[in-house]
């Protein structure tokens, strides 16, 4: 620093530098050579294994000095100085270790058994050993599944499942249950059940009870069985007896018998139909109302009404 200066054009100044750095002093303090000030700063940038510091400028207005430090592409979580987690592996979380006052790498806590409250819809207490899930009620139809919870092979056959169409219905179940009920859009109202090897209109659910069958075809009837409602309108003609076929061979091909046959006689002359079973058919023999003789080689009409099964 300057002392002693008089200040004027012959007055010469001492100069000292106080204390170590590096400061370069020049010039005579003339106005022709003025004194000259040159400091030089010498800057670093350092890199570990922690950190990169990165310093800059030249310390100008337009570029002064700067120092940045980032974490190094090679710093890790155990770096910091309260946590201990040298060799983490997969699963591992960090957990604060009070005895020696750092954070360390360690398997997450598993809740305790009754930490999680649910009602009885829910099975397990949330463990490896017991991890919650949906408690079904088999009984009710429901079940649960690999992919989730879902109808029971029975429940699937205990409800109408709806789709658009018979494609549609198709796509959707490739693998149809026995039994299984469907209604279509294009056929509303209308149940269809899967036979076993197509689907079928579901049969009269009225149940019968028959305490004897009018005519067995190939065994008795068993209540709750479907039936079928046949009504036909006869228009024939007698034989030589009177006798004409209420219900033909071809009428009851298929069934296993008829539990009930009612005639409703028309036409000009009353007369009145006595059914009776014939082997493979129903038959009649026809009386005239008047004089209760057979009415041989007569047109005959009738509505005929039976319950077959």
């Amino acid at each position: 620093m300057p002392t002693g200066c008089c200040g004027g054009a012959t007055c010469s100044c001492k100069l000292a530098v106080e204390g170590d750095g590096p400061l370069a002093i020049s010039g005579s303090g003339q106005p022709n050579d003025p004194f000259i000030f040159d400091m030089h700063v010498e800057r670093a940038s350092t890199h570990n294994i922690t950190f990169d510091t990165i310093a800059d400028g030249d310390g100008t207005d337009t570029d002064p000095w700067t120092v940045e430090t980032m974490f190094a592409p090679t710093a890790k979580l155990d770096h910091i100085p309260d946590v201990n987690a040298p060799g983490p592996t997969n699963g591992q979380v960090l957990a604060w270790n009070s005895s020696t006052s750092r954070w360390v790498a360690q398997a997450p806590t598993v809740a305790p058994t009754g930490a999680v409250s649910h009602d009885t819809s829910l099975a397990g207490d949330g463990s490896p050993a017991t991890p919650l899930g949906v408690a079904p009620i088999t009984a009710r139809l429901l079940g649960t599944f690999a992919t989730g919870l879902g109808l029971t092979d029975l429940g699937m056959t205990s409800v109408v499942q709806h789709f658009a169409n018979a494609a549609g219905r198709t796509a959707a179940i490739t693998v149809p249950v026995l039994n299984m009920l469907t209604m279509l859009d294009t056929n509303p109202g209308v149940v269809e059940y899967w036979t076993g090897s197509k689907w079928s209109v579901l049969p009269n659910q009225t149940t019968w009870t028959a305490v004897d069958e009018f005519m067995q075809l190939s065994g008795d009837y068993t209540p709750g069985l479907p039936i079928t409602v046949s009504i036909i309108q006869l228009n024939t003609t007698s034989d030589s007896l009177g006798v004409i076929d209420v219900l033909s061979a071809a009428d009851l091909l298929g069934k296993s018998g008829v539990l009930a046959v009612n005639v409703q006689e028309s036409g000009a002359i009353g007369w009145k139909a006595m059914v009776y079973p014939n082997v493979d058919r129903v038959s009649a023999t026809a009386f005239r109302l008047t004089d209760g003789t057979p009415m041989a080689g007569q047109p005959l009409t009738a509505t005929i009404q039976a319950v077959l099964y």
